[in-house]
């Protein structure tokens, strides 16, 4: 592998990692399912989450899909009842702004 391709993998490495970075950001202040967000002790809580939504977001998921998948996790991971249709929609709206191809994402 020659050095320029080896510069371009770090870099896209590092551009998946402020994504990921972002998107748990996101999830933790905005989407926060079980009301944790004020407890700093408790600031990874949806961390294990943002590698699927990074996906679905990279694969062009519909904004019905990755609903699906939050509603998803709130309902059977985390056994709740799950969000309304319009938080979720304001989720994934969020979700969407999230510049993918940038290493510095918004």
């Amino acid at each position: 592998m020659s050095s320029a391709s080896r510069t371009l993998r770090r870099m896209q490495k590092h551009q998946a990692r402020q994504v990921l970075a972002e998107i748990c950001k996101f999830l933790w202040e905005q989407w926060d399912p079980i009301g944790v967000n004020d407890t700093p002790q408790a600031c990874g809580e949806y961390d294990s989450y943002a590698g699927g939504i990074y996906s679905l977001l990279l694969r062009g998921a519909t904004d019905a899909e990755i609903a699906q998948h939050l509603r998803r996790i709130e309902t059977e991971n985390m056994g709740l009842r799950g969000s309304s249709k319009e938080h979720l929609a304001s989720v994934v709206g969020a979700l969407r702004a999230i510049d993918l191809e940038s290493p510095e994402a918004p």
